[in-house]
């Protein structure tokens, strides 16, 4: 009878446990999200803009007529020098704000992977709100370096029927991202980090001997080659938008 009474008591534990739903990981949580507001073309929140890394947004104002009305509107320091490999994200309300989070490269490991959040209300003028950069705790030992892109600094809009290209500026450094855009207050906007990076301007950046032509696997040799010792290490981000004549 002992048996019996708590055979029904672990049946009914069991029967319980059946109706509790499985908890949600917090990268469950964070990809539902990321899928959710992808379908917002207003927002940029992931790397890749959304699970699927497709790095395409349906916004049409920026296009091959008014590209080239694209100008600079504001470019805001990483807090390190060299290239940073990834991409911005725009979320539109944190808090009730428009807000833009960054994260720089790493010359240092005692100055790797600054985060900052931008207030994006004013989106010709965004205001830091806080930047973060863990100080503890910390490998020493890693070697910090990133990856391959346009290094002699071009960022351009090319026709993607005719290959022509529509646009072009020249940034401050090497562009290693790929560039995002975003919509607030009906203005487009396009960011993208620059700053040499990669296998190919680790030389440069790490203040290698570019006379050893077998350095870095042969990248010193080409970073001396083409002059890319010449480019200023950068660490910016750069956003424009289309002007307003």
């Amino acid at each position: 009878m002992k048996y019996r009474r708590f055979g029904l008591v672990v049946g009914a534990l069991f029967a319980a446990l059946a109706c509790i739903p499985p908890p949600v990981l917090a990268e469950e949580s964070a990809s539902a999200e990321i899928e959710q507001r992808a379908k917002d073309p207003n927002q940029w929140p992931a790397p890749g803009r959304d699970n699927q890394l497709t790095r395409h947004s349906d916004l049409k104002d920026i296009n091959t007529g008014s590209v080239n009305k694209l100008e600079m509107i504001w470019a805001q320091s990483t807090g390190a020098l060299r290239g940073a490999e990834g991409q911005p994200i725009v979320i539109s309300d944190v808090g009730g704000k428009p807000m833009l989070f960054m994260v720089s490269g790493c010359p240092s490991m005692s100055n790797c992977n600054v985060v900052q959040a931008l207030d994006l209300t004013d989106p010709d003028q965004p205001k830091a709100v806080w930047n973060y950069v863990k100080q503890t705790d910390r490998d020493e030992s890693a070697i910090p370096r990133a990856c391959c892109d346009s290094l002699n600094g071009d960022f351009r809009a090319v026709d993607r029927e005719s290959g022509k290209v529509l646009w072009s500026r020249k940034l401050g450094s090497g562009i290693v991202g790929n560039p995002i855009t975003y919509k607030i207050k009906g203005k487009q906007y396009v960011s993208v980090y620059a700053g040499i990076g990669g296998w190919v301007g680790l030389p440069v950046a790490a203040g290698l001997d570019l006379n050893d032509k077998y350095g870095a696997i042969g990248a010193t040799a080409i970073a001396k080659a083409t002059g890319l010792n010449m480019i200023p290490q950068g660490g910016t981000l750069y956003t424009f938008r289309l002007s307003s004549d």
